[in-house]
């Protein structure tokens, strides 16, 4: 009965690690994204402040180069913020997958180990 529970354990741990995998793969290109995005906002956001140096207040203009530079600073904020969260869960998964093999093995020991190394009581 214990072989048949080992048995599905493992056939289940495998599926799992298969989902983390895919999981972690699509992460990694969403951090990826974030950066590249967090990147070129901040490029586009100096490039309106230098310009928005050289316009004249009040035209249209200005107003679509400042308009321009509060979406780059804000996009940039928002992949920044992106990028940390999926920075905290790969931490969490490496911690996740800590505790998953000290769990592991010890499961794979063997009980009869651990009563032998357990010291009897000294006699008074």
């Amino acid at each position: 009965m214990l072989s048949n529970l080992y048995g599905a354990i493992q056939h289940f741990c495998k599926a799992i690690a298969k989902i983390q995998g895919k999981v972690m793969a699509a992460l990694q290109k969403a951090e990826d994204a974030a950066e590249a995005v967090e990147k070129v906002a901040q490029k586009v956001e100096k490039v309106a402040e230098d310009i928005a140096d050289d316009i004249p207040k009040d035209t249209k203009l200005r107003e679509v180069v400042d308009f321009v530079e509060k979406i780059a600073e804000r996009a940039g904020n928002d992949a920044g913020a992106i990028d940390d969260f999926i920075d905290k869960v790969q931490e969490e998964e490496e911690n996740a997958e800590t505790i998953a093999k000290s769990l592991k093995e010890d499961f794979k020991k063997d009980p009869a180990e651990d009563s032998k190394e357990e010291k009897p009581y000294a006699e008074n």
